[in-house]
Order: structure tokens, then sequence, then C-alpha cells
């Protein structure tokens, strides 16, 4: 397997994240991004936002030395979650799991908190993998999928 690692993002990765935000395939899998692959204005306004804002942390997922995907926690209604994204040729090795174990445990608070599309087995492997447990399933809005869509979501206590 690579060597994971994970970094701080800076400005300087805005193209890589671009592109690999710009996957119609990987965003369809993830089906929760509320935009649109290759929109490069909203891409510019919500990582400005997100790299800006002390209540989330971003990091770039590195295997073996070159850019793998990224790594991120947030809050929605106080509760803070984590979220991944690995380059699409790249699913399938553990560098997922082993990115989301590195940030888990970087990040103090606990519970934490993972979800997935239903149907996103690989992701729900790699929440499982990194400790989370099944907590339960409800309907949300998915915007890649244009309907409501079942939604698994994961606990680490």
């Amino acid at each position: 397997m690579a060597a994971v690692s994970l970094r701080p993002t800076t400005d300087a990765d805005f193209d890589a994240l671009f592109d690999l935000e710009s996957d119609v395939e990987g965003a369809d899998m993830i089906a929760f991004l509320p935009r649109t692959p290759g929109d490069r204005d909203a891409f510019t306004t919500h990582w400005t936002r997100i790299t800006t804002d002390a209540t989330v942390m971003t990091r770039v997922i590195e295997a073996d030395g070159a850019f793998a995907g990224y790594a991120v926690s947030f809050l929605i209604d106080g509760e803070r979650q984590v979220g991944y994204w690995i380059l699409r040729d790249l699913w399938g090795r553990g560098i997922a799991s082993a990115a989301l174990a590195a940030l888990v445990a970087e990040i103090p608070e606990r519970p934490l908190w993972g979800s997935t599309a239903a149907d996103n087995l690989g992701s729900q492997r790699v929440l499982v993998h990194a400790g989370f447990v099944f907590d339960r399933t409800e309907r949300s809005h998915a915007p890649r999928r244009g309907a409501e869509i079942d939604e698994n979501v994961y606990r680490l206590d």
C-alpha cells in the first residue's frame, strides 16, 4: 500500500482540488456535492470560504508524496462531521481508510459523524475501517442525483 499522509490545504492546491471535484462519476457517487462539477466559480467560492472558516479542517491527502485527494471535517448543526474524496483511479487501495484514520487522530471531539449515500458501499467500508458504527438511515436530498435518497449515517464515539 502507498504511504499515506495528510497536510494542511493551501491555495496552491486549488487546481488539483478543482480537477478532483470536476470528476462527474466521483461527484455522482458522493451524491451530496451541491456544486456542478467543473464550475470553477462555485468551486472557488466554496473552497475560499471553507479554508478561511476556523471551524473547518481541510487536509490534502498524499499517497507516496503525490496528491491523492482531500479529507475534511466541519460542523453541521453543532455536530462534527468528516468527509473525504480520493482520485477515482486510487479507489480500492486503502488510501481513503488510511487518510480518514489520520484525520480522526487529529480531532479530539467525539462523537464524530460521517455519512454516505446508501449505495456507496466503498465509503461505508472506509468509515467502518476507521471505527465508525452504523447509526441510522435517513432520507436526504442529493443535489447530484436531483432526488431524495437514503443516506447512511455513522458515528464514532
